[in-house]
C-alpha cells in the first residue's frame, strides 16, 4: 500500500517548485513580521517612554501569534518539497520523515489556531457575557497555546508512535508529491488533514 517510487517529469518537478517557492514565501513573510514584533518590543523595552504602540493589546493578538508560529512550521514542511524536485524523485527515510512530522503538525495547529481566532471573534462580536478583564491579556492565549501545542503532540507521537508504530507500514512516508500520512492510514489522512 506504499506509494509506488517513481521518477519526476520535468512538468511536475516545475510544478513542486511553485508549492517550494509559496512555502518559502510563507516562511519569508512570517519570519519578517515575528521579527518586526521582537523588534518593536526591545524597542520598546529599552525605551519604555517611546511612542511605540505595543504590539499585544488582547488576547487576539497573542492567538494570531500563536496562528503565526504553526503556518510557520507547515511553510518550513513546504520548503522540503524542494529535495524531492531536486531529485526528481521522493525517497523515504529521515528527511520524509522529517517533512511529513512537520506538515502534520503544521496544519494541525494552523487549523486549531484558526479554530481559537474564530471562537474568539465570535464570543467576542455575538455573545453578551464577557471574560472577566484582567491585568494578563496573555493569561487565555497561554492556555489556548498550551492545548494546542498537547493536541499536537498527542495527535503526532500516538499514532506515529504508538498505535501505529509498525515498521513494515510506517505512519510518515512516501505521500505522492512530498511525505506526510502514507497511505496505510486513510482515516488519518482524512482526519488530520
Amino acid at each position: 500500500m506504499s506509494e509506488p517510487e517513481r521518477t519526476f517529469t520535468y512538468g511536475e518537478r516545475l510544478g513542486m517548485a511553485f508549492s517550494v517557492e509559496a512555502g518559502f514565501l510563507s516562511t519569508l513573510a512570517v519570519s519578517i513580521l515575528l521579527t518586526a514584533i521582537v523588534y518593536k518590543a526591545i524597542k520598546r523595552r529599552l525605551d519604555p517612554d517611546s511612542r511605540i504602540q505595543p504590539f499585544f493589546r488582547s488576547p487576539m493578538d497573542y492567538l494570531f501569534l500563536i496562528l503565526l508560529f504553526n503556518d510557520f512550521i507547515q511553510s518550513m514542511g513546504y520548503v522540503t518539497i524542494l529535495v524531492w524536485a531536486r531529485d526528481g524523485k521522493v525517497t523515504p527515510g529521515t528527511t520524509c520523515t522529517a517533512q511529513g512530522v512537520l506538515q502534520h503538525v503544521g496544519e494541525v495547529g494552523t487549523a486549531l489556531s484558526t479554530l481559537a481566532i474564530a471562537i474568539y471573534t465570535f464570543k467576542s462580536l455575538l455573545l453578551p457575557w464577557t471574560v472577566h478583564r484582567t491585568h494578563q491579556p496573555w493569561l487565555m492565549p497561554l492556555v489556548v497555546f498550551g492545548l494546542i501545542l498537547l493536541f499536537q503532540l498527542l495527535m503526532t507521537l500516538i499514532p506515529a508512535v504508538g498505535v501505529h508504530g509498525n515498521p513494515e507500514k510506517p505512519f510518515y512516508g512516501v505521500a505522492g508529491y512530498w511525505c506526510w500520512i502514507t497511505a496505510y492510514y486513510p482515516g488519518e489522512r482524512l482526519g488530520l488533514e
